[in-house]
């Protein structure tokens, strides 16, 4: 049994990968679990912040819809780029140094986003901000899968990207409110601050990963039997010997051993699911908030919308961890994603009023935002230690090739001059590729390590 002394050896054999899996959750996990809720939180505030501005910095520099359109895909290229380098580096020197210094790094542009004075200026600093995001967030999940149990990993890992959703809503109703008595920069103030105060505070309390600690057990010894010990007090000593049952890659710690036959097939699906969901759900978080007023809502009443959109994703993906965690992954996501797919065929063929719209705004939220947070435990459930990293923030990377394209999507539309609704339309369209992505590895690949 883990944990306990062979009586053929004088040593305790730990093994760094179950030790956990039969016990409680320790006040250790429940704090990581905590501190990577608001490590998302402020990522979903900095990601949805420019949805929420749109119309005021349309008015203030006398913007059209399609001029706006860069900023919004300028941030989520630095997403893009800032998943795919990420991963690796926190494969290679740890997960704590990538989590605490990208939550320093988009805070830090996103304050200086808020001095921006023209629309190639505030590119430039929301593609520096999208480049800390993007690293920030699969890195963060990493960390806290390799902490949580096999038992709860799903709900856990899910449960964060409720505080993204919450961070995404409470940057609607910190607007209105900034808003009201400040200009539009104040909103990139805010959203700066606290990340940068956040990262400090990460800088002295996060611990590194046991599991990543173990790929090098000599030199990380001590460390090792502090950290065991400070997540079950009295388990390691100097007698205990670590050993990992987890399978080891050929191709350590390199992009391509995501192509090894064993994940290949989940490598591909996955990639394709994260592409067409995350263009779905950044077209509607991007350009919602902007479709309600032009169809005369106002300003706070878009915003309004938009935060009812996030609201229904927070608990959606607060529910499909704790599913997910009793039924078979794939068809609760897939699920998921045809739901959501019908419900935006019904809001482009629906008249647009705030009571007609909010109801299925918030089933809409609650079905596609759990989409991609569901992808992301099964991303994480994938790939082993050495190469988890890599593999969670790929999918995170290719996924945001998706929201560029939905962000950027939404200004073309509008700026054609076609109705708001087709919004909605364009939705559905990549929902049910996602959603076939989903089938296919589930019966092409139906399981897959909970190591």
């Amino acid at each position: 049994m883990n944990g306990e002394r062979d009586p053929k050896s004088p040593e305790k054999r730990l093994d760094i990968c179950t030790f956990l899996d039969k016990r409680p959750l320790g006040a250790t996990q429940w704090f990581i679990f905590a501190v990577s809720f608001a490590a998302l939180m402020f990522d979903g505030f900095d990601t949805a912040v420019m949805g929420f501005l749109s119309t005021p910095l349309i008015n203030d520099w006398g913007l059209g819809d399609g001029a706006l359109a860069p900023v919004m895909m300028s941030g989520l290229v630095g997403l893009a780029l800032g998943a795919l380098t990420a991963g690796p580096l926190a494969d290679r020197y740890g997960r704590k140094l990538i989590v605490v210094g990208s939550i320093f790094f988009f805070g830090f542009w996103s304050l200086v986003s808020a001095y921006s004075w023209n629309v190639p200026s505030l590119c430039f600093f929301r593609f520096l901000t999208g480049l800390g995001l993007g690293a920030s967030m699969p890195n963060t999940v990493t960390i806290l899968s390799e902490f949580a149990p096999s038992r709860y990993r799903s709900w856990m890992i899910t449960t964060i990207y409720c505080g993204f959703s919450l961070g995404a809503a409470s940057c609607g109703l910190v607007s209105i409110w900034l808003l009201e008595y400040y200009s539009w920069r104040s909103a990139l103030v805010f959203g700066g601050l606290l990340p940068i105060a956040f990262a400090f505070l990460l800088l002295f309390t996060l611990p590194e990963s046991a599991r990543f600690l173990m790929l090098n057990p000599d030199k990380n010894r001590a460390r090792l039997i502090g950290l065991v010990n400070r997540l079950i007090p009295g388990l390691a000593d100097e007698s205990t010997g670590f050993y990992s049952s987890e399978k080891q890659v050929s191709s350590r710690k390199s992009v391509r051993a995501l192509f090894l036959p064993e994940y290949r097939l989940g490598t591909a699906a996955l990639w394709l699911a994260m592409l067409t969901v995350l263009l779905a759900n950044y077209l509607l978080t991007s350009w919602l908030p902007r479709v309600m007023t032009l169809y005369g809502l106002s300003i706070a009443r878009g915003a309004l919308v938009g935060v009812i959109f996030q609201i229904g994703g927070m608990l959606g993906n607060f529910g499909v961890g704790w599913v997910m965690d009793r039924f078979e992954h794939h068809k609760v996501v897939a699920a998921a994603v045809f739901s959501g797919a019908g419900l935006a065929l019904i809001l482009a063929r629906q008249p647009i009023s705030l009571l007609t719209a909010a109801p299925l705004v918030f089933l809409l939220g609650l079905t596609v935002s759990c989409v991609s947070t569901g992808l992301f435990a099964v991303a994480a459930h994938t790939y082993p230690t050495e190469i988890r990293a890599t593999g969670v923030s790929w999918s995170a990377g290719i996924g945001r090739l998706g929201s560029i394209t939905g962000a950027g999507a939404g200004g073309l539309i509008l700026s054609l001059g076609l109705a708001p609704t087709s919004i909605f339309m364009a939705a559905t369209v990549p929902l049910l590729i996602s959603g076939a992505a989903i089938v296919v590895k589930g019966r092409r690949q139906p399981s897959y390590s909970r190591a």
